[in-house]
């Protein structure tokens, strides 16, 4: 019986955690958008940094939740 609601408790954990992933990859990918309006305004010397670096972090957390999912 323990067992039991110990694997219930330990699935609702990663559950929880998958849809935190998923909500901050949503947020990085909103980040990025915003970034890439932005350099179409405001276009400086520094706008192909910014890109790269939102960019290379939309990739990581896509990464990182694909790889928990299959983990899970």
């Amino acid at each position: 019986m323990e067992l039991l609601n110990l694997l219930q408790f330990s699935i609702f954990i990663k559950l929880f955690f998958a849809v935190l992933m998923l909500l901050y990859f949503v947020f990085t990918v909103v980040v990025y958008r915003q970034i890439v309006l932005m350099t179409q305004v405001l276009n400086s010397k520094i706008s192909p940094l910014f890109k790269m670096i939102a960019l290379g972090q939309v990739v990581a957390v896509g990464i990182l939740f694909f790889l928990g999912i299959l983990l899970v």
